[in-house]
């Protein structure tokens, strides 16, 4: 993970994650039912219990947006692009 600093380009680095998830806590949206199975023992572990398998009915997520960007932020990061390639604005 990049360290966080004031440098627009070090926290878009810091922030902008590949992972399936992100888009659906970007936007909101809905999760079909599925099958969660464990990966790496032989049974789960939910409310005292275990099971080899759980039937998960779905979800509805609400947009919970992370990543935006104020024209304070552009301008910033522009800026930060200028200087970097030693151009002037």
């Amino acid at each position: 993970m990049a360290q966080l600093s004031r440098s627009p380009i070090t926290i878009r680095r810091w922030w902008v994650r590949n992972v399936v998830y992100a888009r659906i806590h970007q936007k909101g949206g809905k999760t079909r039912p599925h099958i969660i199975r464990p990966r790496n023992k032989k049974a789960l572990y939910f409310n005292g219990r275990f099971a080899s398998q759980v039937n998960h009915p779905g979800s509805d997520i609400p947009a919970r947006p992370f990543l935006s960007l104020t024209d304070d932020d552009n301008d910033a990061i522009r800026q930060a692009v200028i200087d970097h390639l030693g151009g002037e604005d």
